[in-house]
Formats: C-alpha cells, structure tokens, sequence
C-alpha cells in the first residue's frame, strides 16, 4: 500500500514535470478542486509566506501581501516562529518533505490482515482526499506523520510512551486538533494518566498566557463551515438541510438547524451506546492486535473530534486511514447481525467518503448520512476503549472501594 501510494506520487511528480497537461487532467480526474495558479504546494507557500510577512514586521493576523491569495494568518502563532526558509523555489521543498513524510509514515500502520482488506486499504489510500492533501501540501499530513510516530511510540516501554505524548503535544500546538489524542492516556495507570493530564494541562495553560493576544486575533481569521462546499462536520447537514427547505418551500424556522444537530447526536450517541454494549463487538474488539486497535482509537478521536468540534476542510479525512484497518478487523471478526453491518457500513462509509470528492449536489445527501453513520461507529469505538481503559478500571474500582467502606461504616453504625 505504501509503496503503490509513492510510486503514484513518482508518477503525478513526472506528469507535472514533463507532461503538465496530463497533470492537470489526473488532477481532474481525481475531482482535485482547480488551482487559480496551475502549480503544487499552495498550502505550504501559505505557510512560508506567513512567517516571510512576519518577519517583515507585517501582521499578517490582519494582512498578508506575501500569500498569492491574501489568506490571512489561521494557524498557531508557533508557524510564525519556525527557523524555515522562505526563499524562492522553498515552498516546493517544503512541500516534498511534508509530502514524503506522510508517505514514508504510511509504512507504519498497521498492516492488512487479508488480501481484501489490503484491496480496500489500497484504494483508500490512492483515494481523491489523499490526491487534495498531497497536491496542496497541506500540513494535516505532516501531523498525520507525527501522530504515527505518537502511535507507535505508545506502543513500547514507559519512558518511549511518554515521548508519543509530547510528540503529540507539539503536534497540539501546531494544529490544535491533535491534542484530542490525549485521551489515550487512559489506556495508562491511573496515577500516570493523571500526571499526563496535568503536565499537558500546565503546558497549555503557558501556550495560552504566551500568545493569548495572538490567539484572540486569529479566530475570527478562522473560516467559517461551507455547507455545500468541500467541508465536513457536525454542523453541515443541520443547517444544509434547513437551507434547502428555505429554497425549496420559502421558509425554514430559525431553530430547525439546532433541533436538527441536537436530534442527530442523541441518534448518534445513542447508536455507539449500543454498539459498545455489544457482546459481539466487545469480543471482537478484545481480539484485535494492539497496533490495530490502537490506531482505530486514534483515528476515531481524531475524526470525532474533528467532526464535532468545528467544520473542517475535506483532505482532513485522510486520517480515516487510521481507523480503517480496524474497522475491517472487527467486522470480519463480529458474528452476523445489526452490529456487524453497522460496522461493515462504517467501514464502506469511509471508503466512499475518501472517493467522493467528485459527486457535487448530487452526492452531498450521501455524504452526509455516511459521515454521520462513520463518526456514530467511531464513538462506539471510543465508548468501548473508555469502558476497558486502565485508568477507568482503576477508578471504578477505587469508587466501588469507596462505597463498599460508606456502606460497612453505616452498617456498623446502625448496629450500635
């Protein structure tokens, strides 16, 4: 999978190079949305064109004269102070390299189990949000390659799990999202999950009394949901779809998108609520390999958190790479009935989301009702991890410890 995915970069590379019209005509193809400028990378030269105004003393919280569109500054303000480069032709090799990482990190997930599952893990990987996030270099690949390398990290001794939390931190500050994968520390002990807790607690307590000023200017910067453009998350199909009966009857009430989201969550939570009960899912689960369960808990955080917390552009999908090896494991391993198609479903959601780009109005329904079905599974996922986690049995049992003491303390004193 990896190899095919950079030997099709190789060859797009060679296009680009050599045959531009080809290029623009793949590009096309893969239902790559058109670039105003017809070359790669415009994602990165936002980035090395930020800190190029920065450094010129431009505040580009408010102005950007360096970016070939305008765009104002959105991300940390730590991009503002990275040593990159910011010369001619370096948005290119910065572009390579968070393209190569990504790339190479592809090696690291977990492997296929059967020569199906590798078919369809093949064809994610190949899929139109790949093809997006690589041709615009953007940097979610490079936090997908740092939360790899988090990933594996977590899975070896104490003192190498405790650096996946601060590659994940650094991550966190970069991009924001990441640090939803803190919630993997309750796979550890109690007491070291609450240290970990409290050192990312007081870091970004610091990041935040640092830039505090820097980050009140970039939220407004911070683009707001297209609800009928190439984004994705909780809030698209509630007010998608109230837009569409204002067009379609004239009228929508104002509080049709709220009741809308509100009845969407309570379905969906209450669909992963009983997926996690599931004794089928529950034994599955417990079967997975620990690389491959682990990364379906990261890809699911990543993606739930993404989903719920703000809209986000559609090459951030890609990280539905992470769970989609899991969801294909625990799908072949649950018997028949209502919980293994949702899972088998969630499975096939995320393929067809990964390879949807080109479908328009006509898709966005579909989309729709595939990102939600995907998202209920994954929290069915995080419910189940939660319920197992070290941390949590630790406290439940502390708890159950607890109540078992109040109930012999009043015993004996009704005795007297």
């Amino acid at each position: 999978m990896p190899l095919a995915a950079l030997l099709a970069f190789a060859l797009a590379a060679g296009l680009y190079r050599y045959a531009p019209g080809a290029y623009s005509a793949l590009l096309r193809l893969f239902g790559v949305p058109e670039q105003p400028f017809g070359y790669p990378f415009l994602d990165t030269q936002f980035v090395l064109a930020q800190i190029d105004c920065w450094r010129r003393g431009i505040d580009v919280y408010v102005v950007n004269p360096c970016d070939a569109l305008g765009r104002l500054h959105d991300y940390s303000p730590l991009w503002l102070r990275l040593p990159l480069p910011t010369g001619l032709g370096w948005s290119d090799r910065f572009g390579l390299l968070v393209d190569l990482g990504f790339l190479l990190s592809l090696f690291f997930l977990p492997r296929p189990a059967t020569r199906l599952d590798g078919a369809l893990l093949l064809a994610a990987t190949l899929s139109q949000v790949t093809a997006f996030g690589l041709e615009r270099g953007n940097t979610d690949l490079l936090i997908f390659a740092l939360a790899v390398a988090a990933g594996r990290l977590w899975l070896r001794a104490p003192a190498l799990r405790a650096a996946g939390y601060a590659v994940v931190f650094g991550a966190g500050l970069l991009k924001f999202f990441p640090l939803v994968l803190f919630v993997v520390a309750l796979r550890e002990r109690l007491r070291d999950m609450l240290a970990i807790a409290l050192a990312g607690c007081a870091g970004l307590v610091g990041f935040v009394l640092a830039y505090h000023a820097e980050l009140r200017k970039l939220a407004p910067n911070i683009a707001g949901p297209n609800y009928f453009g190439d984004m994705f998350g909780a809030t698209i199909l509630p007010h998608g779809a109230a837009i569409a009966a204002s067009v379609l009857l004239g009228w929508a009430p104002a509080w049709l998108p709220g009741a809308l989201l509100a009845l969407l969550c309570a379905a969906s939570l209450g669909g992963a609520a009983r997926l996690a009960g599931d004794a089928g899912f529950a034994g599955a689960d417990a079967r997975l390999l620990p690389r491959t369960r682990l990364f379906l808990v990261m890809g699911a955080l990543l993606v739930c958190g993404c989903f719920f917390a703000h809209a986000s552009i559609r090459y951030r999908a890609v990280f539905l790479l992470f769970a989609l090896p899991g969801l294909l494991a625990l799908g072949r391993g649950m018997p028949a009935g209502p919980a293994r198609c949702a899972v088998l479903g969630a499975a096939a959601a995320a393929l067809f989301l990964m390879w949807s780009m080109r479908f328009g109005l006509a898709g966005w329904l579909p989309q729709q009702v595939a990102w939600w079905w995907a998202v209920s599974v994954l929290a069915g996922v995080l419910l189940r991890f939660a319920a197992r986690a070290a941390a949590m049995r630790e406290l439940t049992a502390w708890r159950r410890l607890q109540l078992n003491a109040r109930d012999r303390t009043a015993s004996r004193g009704g005795a007297n």
